[in-house]
């Protein structure tokens, strides 16, 4: 009775299976859609508010919060990059030998196959190099503010926000755009606008529109209604700081503070905005006549009628203001970016020629 030889491991065969190819595709598509359904790059509170202490700690620890940039991950692309790399490796000396035989026509049209592979494999080189050496930040800018880009020998600066309405009313928003200007050092090298899905792309770092909201203990201009006793009323914009004059009367007026939210905290006792939103507007103001001050309060947007504790020598209402916005761009440098748009092309051009090959009626 003779001894049954155990089959050698081959290597090879491992590499170009079709089984281990399903296998890696299969698992890489069950985790990214594990990383659709839970939040990527969150705040850990973020994480213990939606899914409870325990679980939210677990998701952390596991390294499921930032899935993408996993090592697991990572080596299951480069697990796929070796199966597609072999098995375009064993494909092609098996076309190269019978290249001389074939007319040019059926060279292009049977190069199809091993186009698509070459394809997929820039777009996994590409989606590694994007992993491994990619960098991003998010920069908060307030119009006339200007921070670095990366680490790079530029920086941004914002020049102005805006929002642009499909009506006069203005209840539809059509766009949100950024004015900003590109530096480098003392030189002005770039003006550019960004809007909401077009991004700024500049030396291969792309700049993104993410979101904005109003600074909530700032405005650029309030606006203020005064009812001399016995007069018209009238309308005038104060700026922080600085005291104006009021029209007609021998009184200055002067913004000390802005609160979005006006609360009062019940342990301190001091005036805050209890959130971003403006939800119960409020700005102080001090009267002078004069050096002298003579009156100072609180005054609210949304309750025009007498505040306690208000000194003001007459009757004056908040009724407008222009709001200072905070800006949240996110800079995102891939170095991977240019293969993987290569990798979608030549698939492009692949799939189209496989296509036509099995669309041709054999010869009878």
């Amino acid at each position: 009775m003779s001894n049954q030889e155990k089959p050698k491991f081959d290597l090879k065969s491992r590499l170009t299976s079709v089984r281990l190819a399903i296998f890696l595709f299969t698992v890489i598509a069950l985790v990214s859609i594990l990383g659709t359904f839970i939040p990527q790059g969150k705040e850990p509170m973020e994480y213990f508010s939606a899914y409870g202490e325990r679980l939210g700690f677990w998701i952390l620890k596991s390294g499921l919060a930032n899935i993408y940039h996993s090592p697991v991950f990572i080596l299951l692309l480069f697990l796929l990059f070796l199966n597609l790399f072999s098995c375009l490796v064993t494909q092609l000396p098996n076309f190269l030998r019978k290249w001389e035989t074939l007319g040019s026509r059926n060279r292009l049209i049977k190069s199809g196959p091993l186009l698509t592979h070459a394809s997929m494999i820039l777009i996994l080189l590409g989606a590694l190099a994007g992993l491994v050496f990619s960098d991003s930040e998010d920069l908060n800018l307030q119009e006339g503010d200007a921070k670095p880009i990366l680490a790079s020998p530029f920086s941004l600066k914002l020049e102005k926000f805006r929002i642009n309405y499909y009506d006069r009313e203005e209840t539809q928003v059509s766009d949100f755009l950024c004015e900003v200007s590109l530096w480098q050092g003392p030189a002005r090298i770039e003006d550019a606008t960004i809007k909401v899905n077009h991004p700024l792309n500049h030396q291969g770092r792309r700049i993104y529109l993410v979101s904005y909201h109003e600074v909530p203990t700032l405005v650029r201009r309030a606006v203020v209604r005064i009812i001399p006793p016995g007069q018209e009323p009238g309308e005038m914009g104060l700026t922080f700081g600085r005291r104006e004059k009021v029209p007609g009367l021998n009184l200055d007026l002067e913004l000390k503070k802005y609160l979005a939210d006006f609360r009062v905290d019940l342990e301190t006792g001091e005036f805050v905005t209890a959130s971003m939103e403006p939800r119960n507007p409020a700005v102080y103001l001090t009267a002078y006549r004069g050096q002298e001050e003579i009156g100072k309060g609180w005054v609210f947007l949304k309750h025009p009628g007498p505040v306690p504790g208000n000194t003001l020598p007459l009757a004056i209402q908040f009724v407008g203001y222009e709001p200072v916005s905070l800006v949240n761009l996110y800079v995102k440098k891939d170095p991977g970016l240019p293969l993987i748009w290569a990798g979608f092309i030549l698939g492009t051009i692949g799939v189209c020629l496989v296509l036509f090959r099995l669309g041709r009626k054999p010869k009878v």
